[in-house]
C-alpha cells in the first residue's frame, strides 16, 4: 500500500484514540500519510485524558484545528482542541504530566461551571 499516495481518516468516538494510536506507532510510513480525523462530540472525560495523556508522551497523537471539516464545531471541541494546546504547550516547556494534569482539571472545571455536565463522564 503506497501510504503518503492516499489519505486515510479515522472517525474517533467517545474520544477513544486505540485505533489511532496504534496506527501511529506501527509504521514509519504510516505516521507520516496523510490523516484526517473526525472527532464525534462526547463527553467522555476519562477517554479524552487518556489520550491527552498519550499525546503528552507523543505529540503525533494531539489533535486541534484544523481537522475534518465534517467534524462539527461545538464547544466541546473547541475545548478539546484547548486541552491539546495546553497538554503540547506543557510538555514542550518541560511540566510532568501531574502538572499538566491539574491544569487539565483545572480547565474541566472552569467549563464545567460554564456549561453544567461537562465532561462529566
Amino acid at each position: 500500500m503506497f501510504y503518503l499516495e492516499n489519505e486515510f481518516r479515522f472517525h474517533i468516538r467517545d474520544f477513544d484514540c486505540t485505533l489511532l494510536r496504534r496506527w501511529v506507532r506501527s509504521n514509519k510510513l504510516r505516521r507520516d500519510a496523510s490523516m484526517y480525523i473526525v472527532v464525534n462530540p462526547s463527553n467522555h472525560w476519562s477517554n479524552l485524558k487518556i489520550w491527552l495523556r498519550h499525546a503528552y508522551l507523543d505529540r503525533r497523537l494531539a489533535i486541534g484545528a484544523p481537522m475534518e471539516p465534517s467534524t462539527p464545531r461545538t464547544e466541546y471541541m473547541y475545548a478539546m482542541c484547548q486541552f491539546f494546546r495546553v497538554v503540547l504547550r506543557e510538555s514542550h516547556a518541560g511540566a510532568s504530566w501531574e502538572s499538566v494534569e491539574r491544569h487539565l482539571e483545572d480547565l474541566r472545571y472552569a467549563m464545567a461551571i460554564l456549561k453544567p455536565g461537562y465532561m462529566a463522564g
